[in-house]
């Protein structure tokens, strides 16, 4: 019988590095057969829980209550104001007037507000009539305030409003109105409208909302607050599944773009938020949000600049290399949707995937491996994957950067 050979320690090495090799060749060529399944990508898992952690689909209205919140501080309940419904139904001003900012104190208490009390006082057809026109501004904005707070309740009280006659349009008019203050206000009601349901969504979408709020934030004299609030209703309105028509939300596309520069962080991480739901699905939506970018950029490159490489595939453009690099921001409301909106473009077609490989991605999505936030890294291994499911080249930049070794280390059947 033939004695065994024990290997020298130089066999050992090369037998360890030849397994290594067919590792890497072996998933390198399993991420390149998923093209089979829509061009190799793959929507990251978890997709509508993770924006619904990062973004409250509904608000409740809490700011501004130190005018009245003293004088019914020592009432148990604003709501038990005497004459209260009496006052909002007179025909004086000063009644009405006081008496719906004392229901709009009430119901915005931030520990279980009493809507069901509220509406159970048959007010609900009165506040909607104070929110039209001829009343004034003021009396308006009080008034789509206490409707703004109804329906940032649970689902029966968003119904109570969207199913009061006259309601949801006497908000969008607000919406619509010149005056800031109104504006918030109606676009905070019916984005909470938005955030019940896809169907709701659709349904605001269809009133006009959308163009009301790129028209208002074209606006150079946008206040702070109205840019805020208008942030988070166009991500509100972008979100859900099934997700909205592109044409419904194309009008929102340029002006969330040019929020990636605002440099507050909660506008920011709206606007991420919002770029991360309007690149989530089909192709084209990718694609309306890369071609608006160029048209907000400028014309692609010239004929010596494409002689030169600059040509090949879609430039990535401002937003596309602002994206990358808030990926590496200290915020997690900062940097997730911006992983997320990189995620969905290299989940898109190979020159969509071009797009964020030439705006610098891959390196910092190799770098976000090893953060700390389990989420980040989960991400950001979703993202590669997909760039490894890319064209030659694109695979090579993976590879390149690094992105095997931290990949080939993820425990068996979980996440890195």
């Amino acid at each position: 019988r033939p004695s065994m050979v024990a290997l020298t320690v130089e066999q050992t090495i090369a037998v360890a590095a030849g397994a290594a090799v067919v590792f890497v060749v072996a998933l390198v060529l399993a991420c390149w057969l998923s093209r089979r399944h829509r061009a190799g990508r793959r929507a990251p898992p978890s997709r509508n829980a993770v924006v619904a952690v990062e973004q409250p689909a509904k608000k409740q209205s809490t700011r501004d209550l130190t005018d009245l919140a003293a004088q019914v501080s020592g009432q148990r309940d604003p709501l038990d104001t005497p004459g209260l419904v009496a006052d909002l139904n007179a025909p004086e001003e000063e009644r009405y007037l006081e008496a719906v900012r004392i229901m709009r104190v009430a119901v915005s208490r931030s520990d279980h507000p009493p809507l069901d009390k509220l509406l159970g006082l048959g007010v609900l057809p009165r506040l909607v009539d104070l929110c039209r026109p001829p009343f004034s501004v003021e009396t308006r904005v009080q008034a789509a305030w206490v409707l703004t707070n109804i329906v940032s309740g649970d689902t029966e009280h968003t119904y109570a409003v969207v199913m009061a006659p006259g309601a949801l349009d006497a908000l969008a008019a607000a919406a619509k109105d010149a005056d800031f203050a109104l504006a918030e206000q109606g676009t905070w009601g019916l984005a909470n409208v938005a955030g019940e349901s896809p169907a709701l969504r659709d349904r605001v979408l269809g009133m006009g909302l959308a163009e009301a709020i790129a028209a208002g934030l074209a606006r150079r004299d946008a206040p702070f607050d109205y840019v805020n609030v208008a942030s988070w209703a166009a991500s509100n309105l972008c979100r859900g599944k099934p997700g909205p028509d592109l044409d419904a939300v194309r009008p929102l596309i340029a002006p969330v773009i040019k929020l990636v520069d605002h440099d507050h962080w909660e506008v920011l991480s709206n606007a991420l938020w919002a770029l991360a739901c309007l690149t989530d699905g089909e192709d084209e939506r990718i694609q309306a949000v890369l071609e608006t970018d160029t048209q907000l950029t400028g014309p692609e490159p010239g004929l010596l600049a494409r002689a030169l490489g600059a040509g090949a595939g879609p430039r990535p453009g401002n937003v596309m290399s602002k994206l990358v690099a808030l990926m590496s921001h200290d915020g997690a409301a900062t940097r997730r949707p911006a992983i997320r909106a990189v995620g969905n473009v290299v989940s898109g077609t190979h020159d969509q995937t071009q797009a964020a490989v030439r705006a610098g991605a891959v390196p910092v999505l190799v770098r976000l491996l090893e953060n700390a936030d389990t989420q980040t890294r989960h991400e950001a291994a979703w993202a590669l994957s997909n760039v490894l499911a890319g064209t030659r080249a694109q695979v090579q930049a993976a590879i390149d950067a690094g992105a095997l070794a931290p990949l080939s280390a993820a425990p068996p059947g979980g996440h890195p």
